[in-house]
């Protein structure tokens, strides 16, 4: 799975708040929850940034000069 479908998946999870919870003990979990998101954004960022370039694209990238 690449970096960009890792991002993809996680923006499809993200839910609004519940504002009749706010203030409450399900409030806490939701911290969890948007700390875990931290997470695995930072983790596909540093997994996209980390991948090579494929060699078609440095060929394309090439024909422009």
């Amino acid at each position: 799975m690449t970096g960009i479908e890792i991002l993809a998946s996680v923006g499809k999870n993200l839910r609004k708040p519940d504002k009749k919870n706010i203030g409450t003990a399900a409030d806490t979990s939701k911290d969890k929850d948007g700390a875990d998101i931290g997470d695995a954004l930072r983790s596909a960022y540093d997994e996209a940034v980390s991948e090579d370039i494929p060699e078609e694209m440095l060929d394309l990238l090439g024909k422009l000069n």
